[in-house]
Protein backbone atom coordinates (compact mmCIF):
# COMPACT_ATOMS: atom_id res chain seq x y z
CA UNK A 1 0.00 0.00 0.00
CA UNK A 2 1.18 3.55 -0.84
CA UNK A 3 0.45 7.02 0.43
CA UNK A 4 -1.41 7.72 -2.82
CA UNK A 5 -3.86 4.95 -1.76
CA UNK A 6 -4.49 7.25 0.60
CA UNK A 7 -6.84 10.28 0.61
CA UNK A 8 -7.50 13.63 2.31
CA UNK A 9 -10.40 14.64 0.39
CA UNK A 10 -14.61 14.39 0.53
CA UNK A 11 -15.69 11.10 -0.66
CA UNK A 12 -18.17 12.47 -3.33
CA UNK A 13 -15.82 14.90 -4.91
CA UNK A 14 -12.70 12.28 -5.59
CA UNK A 15 -15.32 10.34 -7.14
CA UNK A 16 -16.89 13.05 -9.25
CA UNK A 17 -13.20 14.46 -9.98
CA UNK A 18 -11.62 10.96 -10.93
CA UNK A 19 -14.91 9.76 -12.92
CA UNK A 20 -14.04 12.99 -15.07
CA UNK A 21 -10.84 12.30 -16.04
CA UNK A 22 -11.54 9.10 -16.96
CA UNK A 23 -14.11 10.73 -19.09
CA UNK A 24 -12.07 13.41 -20.80
CA UNK A 25 -8.38 12.10 -20.66
CA UNK A 26 -8.99 10.76 -24.41
CA UNK A 27 -10.22 13.71 -25.61
CA UNK A 28 -9.23 16.95 -27.55
CA UNK A 29 -7.81 19.40 -25.19
CA UNK A 30 -9.75 22.96 -23.64
CA UNK A 31 -8.26 26.06 -22.73
CA UNK A 32 -6.46 25.75 -19.35
CA UNK A 33 -8.62 27.20 -15.88
CA UNK A 34 -7.98 31.17 -15.65
CA UNK A 35 -5.93 32.35 -12.20
CA UNK A 36 -7.76 33.62 -9.17
CA UNK A 37 -4.88 36.96 -8.98
CA UNK A 38 -3.81 35.32 -5.79
CA UNK A 39 -0.51 34.58 -4.36
CA UNK A 40 -1.53 31.48 -3.55
CA UNK A 41 -4.25 29.53 -5.55
CA UNK A 42 -5.33 25.64 -4.49
CA UNK A 43 -8.19 24.91 -6.66
CA UNK A 44 -9.74 21.45 -7.83
CA UNK A 45 -7.83 17.92 -6.51
CA UNK A 46 -4.87 18.24 -4.83
CA UNK A 47 -2.02 15.91 -5.76
CA UNK A 48 1.90 15.26 -4.79
CA UNK A 49 2.34 16.84 -8.61
CA UNK A 50 -0.19 17.27 -11.32
CA UNK A 51 -0.46 13.85 -13.46
CA UNK A 52 -0.14 14.32 -17.21
CA UNK A 53 -1.78 12.47 -19.85
CA UNK A 54 0.62 11.42 -22.48
CA UNK A 55 3.35 14.41 -21.66
CA UNK A 56 0.15 16.51 -21.03
CA UNK A 57 -0.65 18.07 -17.69
CA UNK A 58 -4.42 17.64 -17.18
CA UNK A 59 -5.54 20.80 -16.99
CA UNK A 60 -5.27 21.22 -20.59
CA UNK A 61 -7.98 18.97 -20.49
CA UNK A 62 -10.16 21.47 -18.37
CA UNK A 63 -9.58 19.62 -15.23
CA UNK A 64 -8.85 21.80 -11.88
CA UNK A 65 -6.22 20.44 -9.95
CA UNK A 66 -3.14 22.10 -8.35
CA UNK A 67 0.01 20.34 -6.94
CA UNK A 68 1.48 20.08 -3.44
CA UNK A 69 5.28 21.19 -5.17
CA UNK A 70 2.60 24.23 -6.87
CA UNK A 71 1.73 25.38 -3.46
CA UNK A 72 5.08 24.98 -1.46
CA UNK A 73 6.60 27.06 -4.80
CA UNK A 74 4.29 29.66 -4.35
CA UNK A 75 4.14 30.23 -0.79
CA UNK A 76 8.43 30.68 -1.34
CA UNK A 77 7.74 33.42 -4.02
CA UNK A 78 5.37 35.02 -1.44
CA UNK A 79 8.19 35.35 1.25
CA UNK A 80 10.10 36.97 -1.79
CA UNK A 81 7.78 40.30 -1.96
CA UNK A 82 7.36 43.26 -0.62
CA UNK A 83 4.30 43.14 1.03
CA UNK A 84 3.31 41.66 4.49
CA UNK A 85 0.16 40.40 3.43
CA UNK A 86 -0.23 37.48 1.21
CA UNK A 87 -3.55 35.66 -0.34
CA UNK A 88 -4.86 32.25 -0.82
CA UNK A 89 -7.75 31.52 -3.05
CA UNK A 90 -9.30 27.96 -2.21
CA UNK A 91 -12.03 25.90 -4.07
CA UNK A 92 -11.13 22.39 -3.11
CA UNK A 93 -12.43 19.41 -2.07
CA UNK A 94 -9.06 18.18 -0.85
CA UNK A 95 -7.03 15.23 -2.77
CA UNK A 96 -4.14 13.31 -1.78
CA UNK A 97 -2.15 12.92 1.54
CA UNK A 98 1.19 11.65 -0.13
CA UNK A 99 3.65 14.93 -0.36
CA UNK A 100 1.22 17.57 1.94
CA UNK A 101 3.51 18.25 4.48
CA UNK A 102 6.36 19.87 1.48
CA UNK A 103 3.42 22.06 1.20
CA UNK A 104 2.12 22.47 5.23
CA UNK A 105 6.00 23.19 5.48
CA UNK A 106 6.37 26.21 2.89
CA UNK A 107 3.01 27.68 4.03
CA UNK A 108 3.86 27.52 8.01
CA UNK A 109 7.48 29.35 6.81
CA UNK A 110 5.64 31.51 4.95
CA UNK A 111 2.52 32.30 7.95
CA UNK A 112 6.03 33.19 10.32
CA UNK A 113 7.39 36.38 8.13
CA UNK A 114 3.57 37.54 6.77
CA UNK A 115 0.20 37.50 7.14
CA UNK A 116 -1.81 35.00 5.13
CA UNK A 117 -5.46 35.88 4.33
CA UNK A 118 -7.39 32.98 2.43
CA UNK A 119 -10.82 33.44 0.60
CA UNK A 120 -12.90 30.11 -0.30
CA UNK A 121 -14.96 30.11 -2.74
CA UNK A 122 -16.56 27.06 -3.14
CA UNK A 123 -15.11 24.50 -1.21
CA UNK A 124 -12.45 24.28 1.70
CA UNK A 125 -12.70 20.34 2.75
CA UNK A 126 -10.01 18.02 3.93
CA UNK A 127 -6.52 18.55 2.05
CA UNK A 128 -7.38 22.26 1.28
CA UNK A 129 -8.78 23.06 4.52
CA UNK A 130 -5.48 21.49 5.88
CA UNK A 131 -3.74 23.63 3.70
CA UNK A 132 -6.05 27.09 4.33
CA UNK A 133 -5.99 26.24 8.31
CA UNK A 134 -2.01 27.72 8.18
CA UNK A 135 -3.61 31.27 7.12
CA UNK A 136 -3.90 33.93 10.00
CA UNK A 137 -7.48 34.73 8.56
CA UNK A 138 -10.08 32.78 6.74
CA UNK A 139 -13.32 34.02 4.41
CA UNK A 140 -15.97 32.03 2.71
CA UNK A 141 -18.95 32.70 0.37
CA UNK A 142 -22.24 31.97 2.18
CA UNK A 143 -22.51 28.39 0.16
CA UNK A 144 -18.51 27.20 0.04
CA UNK A 145 -18.42 24.23 2.65
CA UNK A 146 -15.74 24.03 5.15
CA UNK A 147 -14.58 21.37 7.09
CA UNK A 148 -13.96 17.47 5.92
CA UNK A 149 -11.41 16.86 8.73
CA UNK A 150 -9.99 13.41 8.45
CA UNK A 151 -8.74 11.16 6.36
CA UNK A 152 -9.81 7.61 4.61
CA UNK A 153 -8.85 4.83 2.27
CA UNK A 154 -10.07 2.91 -0.53
CA UNK A 155 -9.05 -0.56 -1.65
CA UNK A 156 -10.13 -3.01 -3.98
CA UNK A 157 -11.80 -6.38 -2.73
CA UNK A 158 -10.59 -9.46 -4.47
CA UNK A 159 -12.36 -11.10 -6.81
CA UNK A 160 -13.09 -14.74 -6.83
CA UNK A 161 -10.62 -17.04 -8.34
CA UNK A 162 -7.53 -15.13 -6.75
CA UNK A 163 -4.79 -16.63 -6.57
CA UNK A 164 -2.89 -17.64 -3.40
CA UNK A 165 -0.36 -15.22 -1.71
CA UNK A 166 2.73 -16.45 -0.16
CA UNK A 167 3.97 -13.79 2.12
CA UNK A 168 6.66 -13.64 4.28
CA UNK A 169 4.61 -10.94 6.80
CA UNK A 170 0.86 -10.82 7.49
CA UNK A 171 1.08 -7.40 6.13
CA UNK A 172 2.60 -7.98 2.66
CA UNK A 173 1.02 -8.03 -0.43
CA UNK A 174 -2.48 -7.11 1.95
CA UNK A 175 -5.54 -7.26 -0.46
CA UNK A 176 -4.02 -9.09 -3.19
CA UNK A 177 -5.93 -12.37 -2.16
CA UNK A 178 -8.44 -10.05 0.14
CA UNK A 179 -8.29 -8.04 3.75
CA UNK A 180 -7.77 -9.97 6.93
CA UNK A 181 -8.75 -8.24 9.78
CA UNK A 182 -5.26 -7.57 10.94
CA UNK A 183 -4.09 -5.91 7.74
CA UNK A 184 -7.56 -3.70 8.06
CA UNK A 185 -6.54 -2.85 11.92
CA UNK A 186 -2.94 -1.91 10.08
CA UNK A 187 -4.98 0.60 7.49
CA UNK A 188 -7.07 1.77 9.85
CA UNK A 189 -4.47 2.76 12.50
CA UNK A 190 -2.50 4.67 9.15
CA UNK A 191 -5.91 6.22 8.73
CA UNK A 192 -6.22 7.56 12.08
CA UNK A 193 -2.50 8.57 12.29
CA UNK A 194 -3.33 10.66 9.63
CA UNK A 195 -6.72 12.05 10.99
CA UNK A 196 -5.20 13.20 13.94
CA UNK A 197 -1.99 15.27 12.66
CA UNK A 198 -4.49 16.91 10.79
CA UNK A 199 -6.81 17.30 13.67
CA UNK A 200 -4.43 18.74 16.17
CA UNK A 201 -2.90 21.25 13.24
CA UNK A 202 -6.66 22.78 13.05
CA UNK A 203 -7.55 22.72 16.75
CA UNK A 204 -3.74 24.96 16.70
CA UNK A 205 -5.13 27.02 14.53
CA UNK A 206 -8.42 27.31 15.75
CA UNK A 207 -8.02 26.21 19.71
CA UNK A 208 -12.02 27.55 19.87
CA UNK A 209 -13.30 25.41 17.19
CA UNK A 210 -15.39 22.23 19.19
CA UNK A 211 -12.86 19.25 19.27
CA UNK A 212 -15.61 17.09 19.37
CA UNK A 213 -17.34 18.74 15.96
CA UNK A 214 -14.24 19.06 13.97
CA UNK A 215 -13.14 15.76 14.46
CA UNK A 216 -15.76 13.77 13.37
CA UNK A 217 -14.63 14.56 9.50
CA UNK A 218 -18.01 15.76 9.04
CA UNK A 219 -18.02 19.74 6.45
CA UNK A 220 -20.61 22.46 6.92
CA UNK A 221 -21.71 25.44 4.81
CA UNK A 222 -20.19 28.73 5.81
CA UNK A 223 -22.57 29.99 8.17
CA UNK A 224 -22.57 26.87 10.35
CA UNK A 225 -18.47 26.74 9.91
CA UNK A 226 -18.32 30.43 10.98
CA UNK A 227 -20.19 29.25 14.41
CA UNK A 228 -17.96 27.04 14.71
CA UNK A 229 -15.17 29.10 14.52
CA UNK A 230 -13.12 27.24 11.50
CA UNK A 231 -13.45 30.42 9.41
CA UNK A 232 -13.61 34.60 10.34
CA UNK A 233 -16.23 36.08 8.40
CA UNK A 234 -18.56 35.38 5.53
CA UNK A 235 -17.85 37.75 2.79
CA UNK A 236 -17.48 37.79 -1.36
CA UNK A 237 -14.54 36.15 -2.19
CA UNK A 238 -13.88 38.39 -5.45
CA UNK A 239 -14.52 41.64 -3.17
CA UNK A 240 -12.33 40.68 -0.20
CA UNK A 241 -9.57 39.54 -2.48
CA UNK A 242 -9.65 42.44 -4.56
CA UNK A 243 -9.48 44.46 -1.05
CA UNK A 244 -6.50 42.50 -0.16
CA UNK A 245 -4.80 42.91 -2.87
CA UNK A 246 -5.13 46.49 -2.60
CA UNK A 247 -3.72 46.28 0.54
CA UNK A 248 -1.22 44.29 -0.39
CA UNK A 249 -0.39 47.31 -3.58
CA UNK A 250 -0.59 49.68 -0.53
CA UNK A 251 1.74 48.33 1.62
CA UNK A 252 4.40 47.78 -0.80
CA UNK A 253 3.91 51.80 -2.32
CA UNK A 254 4.37 53.02 1.46
CA UNK A 255 7.38 50.96 1.70
CA UNK A 256 8.82 52.05 -1.82
CA UNK A 257 7.89 55.52 -0.44
CA UNK A 258 9.12 55.46 2.33
CA UNK A 259 12.60 54.13 1.04
CA UNK A 260 12.07 56.79 -1.28
CA UNK A 261 12.32 59.07 1.66
CA UNK A 262 14.88 57.62 3.16
CA UNK A 263 17.14 57.41 -0.11
CA UNK A 264 16.51 61.75 -0.51
CA UNK A 265 17.07 62.17 3.13
CA UNK A 266 20.53 60.39 2.76
CA UNK A 267 21.20 62.83 -0.09
CA UNK A 268 20.27 65.80 1.23
CA UNK A 269 22.58 64.82 4.02
CA UNK A 270 25.35 64.27 2.01
CA UNK A 271 24.82 67.28 -0.07
CA UNK A 272 24.87 69.16 2.81
CA UNK A 273 28.37 67.68 4.03
CA UNK A 274 29.86 68.54 0.64
CA UNK A 275 28.53 71.93 1.19
CA UNK A 276 30.14 72.46 4.54
CA UNK A 277 33.39 71.02 2.99
CA UNK A 278 32.94 73.44 -0.02
CA UNK A 279 32.23 76.27 2.18
CA UNK A 280 35.62 75.36 4.71
CA UNK A 281 37.95 75.11 1.92
CA UNK A 282 36.87 78.04 0.22
CA UNK A 283 37.05 79.96 3.88
CA UNK A 284 40.66 78.51 4.37
CA UNK A 285 41.82 79.91 0.58
CA UNK A 286 40.42 83.40 1.87
CA UNK A 287 42.28 83.13 4.91
CA UNK A 288 45.50 82.30 2.93
CA UNK A 289 45.44 84.87 0.57
CA UNK A 290 44.49 87.73 3.02
CA UNK A 291 47.36 87.09 5.07
CA UNK A 292 50.22 85.49 2.31
CA UNK A 293 52.32 87.73 4.07
CA UNK A 294 51.95 86.29 7.68
CA UNK A 295 51.48 82.86 7.17
CA UNK A 296 52.19 81.46 10.98
CA UNK A 297 48.90 84.13 11.90
CA UNK A 298 46.89 82.45 8.89
CA UNK A 299 47.38 78.81 10.04
CA UNK A 300 46.61 79.90 13.35
CA UNK A 301 43.44 81.23 12.33
CA UNK A 302 42.76 78.43 9.72
CA UNK A 303 43.66 75.62 12.88
CA UNK A 304 40.61 78.07 15.39
CA UNK A 305 37.84 77.16 13.16
CA UNK A 306 38.04 81.48 12.77
CA UNK A 307 36.12 82.50 9.33
CA UNK A 308 38.30 85.21 7.25
CA UNK A 309 35.89 88.11 9.10
CA UNK A 310 36.84 86.67 12.13
CA UNK A 311 40.39 86.17 11.13
CA UNK A 312 40.34 89.90 10.25
CA UNK A 313 39.27 91.29 13.25
CA UNK A 314 41.58 89.23 15.28
CA UNK A 315 44.33 90.50 12.79
CA UNK A 316 43.41 93.94 14.00
CA UNK A 317 42.86 93.49 17.11
CA UNK A 318 46.23 92.12 17.39
CA UNK A 319 47.52 95.50 15.45
CA UNK A 320 45.42 97.76 17.83
CA UNK A 321 47.60 95.83 20.55
CA UNK A 322 50.80 96.78 18.94
CA UNK A 323 50.07 100.28 18.40
CA UNK A 324 48.63 101.14 22.35
CA UNK A 325 51.68 99.65 23.06
CA UNK A 326 53.86 101.90 20.58
CA UNK A 327 52.28 104.47 22.35
CA UNK A 328 52.98 103.52 25.67
CA UNK A 329 56.64 103.19 24.30
CA UNK A 330 56.79 106.61 23.33
CA UNK A 331 54.83 108.47 26.25
CA UNK A 332 58.05 106.78 28.12
CA UNK A 333 60.61 108.17 25.99
CA UNK A 334 59.53 111.03 25.53
CA UNK A 335 59.56 111.57 29.49
CA UNK A 336 62.86 110.34 29.17
CA UNK A 337 63.96 113.26 27.06
CA UNK A 338 64.45 110.46 24.27
CA UNK A 339 67.62 108.85 25.49
CA UNK A 340 66.20 105.06 25.95
CA UNK A 341 66.72 103.39 22.81
CA UNK A 342 63.41 101.68 21.56
CA UNK A 343 64.19 97.52 22.26
CA UNK A 344 63.81 95.45 19.32
CA UNK A 345 64.86 91.75 18.41
CA UNK A 346 67.76 92.26 16.33
CA UNK A 347 68.68 94.75 18.73
CA UNK A 348 68.92 99.02 18.06
CA UNK A 349 69.40 99.79 14.25
CA UNK A 350 72.88 101.81 13.20
CA UNK A 351 72.72 105.76 13.33
CA UNK A 352 73.87 105.23 10.05
CA UNK A 353 71.18 103.07 8.75
CA UNK A 354 67.91 105.39 10.64
CA UNK A 355 65.17 105.48 8.28
CA UNK A 356 63.19 108.43 7.84
CA UNK A 357 59.85 107.32 7.45
CA UNK A 358 57.72 104.16 8.01
CA UNK A 359 57.70 102.57 4.89
CA UNK A 360 62.03 102.80 5.07
CA UNK A 361 61.74 101.44 8.58
CA UNK A 362 59.32 98.16 7.28
CA UNK A 363 61.71 97.65 4.45
CA UNK A 364 65.06 97.64 6.47
CA UNK A 365 63.85 95.57 9.48
CA UNK A 366 62.09 92.71 6.70
CA UNK A 367 65.99 92.63 4.66
CA UNK A 368 67.64 92.93 8.23
CA UNK A 369 65.89 90.35 9.90
CA UNK A 370 64.83 88.68 6.53
CA UNK A 371 60.99 88.17 7.70
CA UNK A 372 57.78 89.21 5.77
CA UNK A 373 56.27 93.17 5.45
CA UNK A 374 53.98 91.68 8.26
CA UNK A 375 56.20 90.30 10.70
CA UNK A 376 58.52 93.98 10.40
CA UNK A 377 55.45 95.60 11.66
CA UNK A 378 55.51 94.25 14.86
CA UNK A 379 59.46 94.76 14.56
CA UNK A 380 58.85 98.50 14.00
CA UNK A 381 56.43 98.81 16.00
CA UNK A 382 58.84 98.80 18.98
CA UNK A 383 61.76 100.04 16.85
CA UNK A 384 60.56 102.69 14.99
CA UNK A 385 57.07 103.29 16.61
CA UNK A 386 57.75 107.09 15.90
CA UNK A 387 57.55 106.51 12.35
CA UNK A 388 54.09 105.14 12.54
CA UNK A 389 51.73 107.24 10.36
CA UNK A 390 49.15 107.12 13.47
CA UNK A 391 52.22 108.20 15.65
CA UNK A 392 53.20 110.95 13.77
CA UNK A 393 49.98 112.42 13.45
CA UNK A 394 49.82 112.33 17.01
CA UNK A 395 53.27 114.33 17.49
CA UNK A 396 52.09 117.14 15.49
Amino acid sequence: MHDQDLFLADKQFADQWLARFEAIAGKNRQAPRTKSGADIEIVGMLFPAVPQVFGVDVREFGLQATGYDEVAAQAQAAMKTKSDTVTMYVDSGGGYISKIDTALEALRALGNKKKIVAHVDGGCMSAAYWLASCADEIHATALSQIGGVGAFATYAVAKEGTKMVVRSAPHKGAGIDGWTDEQLAGIQERVNDIGSAFTMDVMASRPDAPLSEVQTGKAWLAKRALALDLIDSLEAASDVLTAAKTKARAEESAKEKAMSDEIKSQIEALRAQISDVTATQKNTQEILAAFSDDPQFAVSQINAGATIEQARAAYADEMRTQLEAAKKEIEALKATGGTEAAGNSGGPAPASSEPSDWSEALALVAKRDNISLSQAGRVCMKEFSHLHPVAARSNR
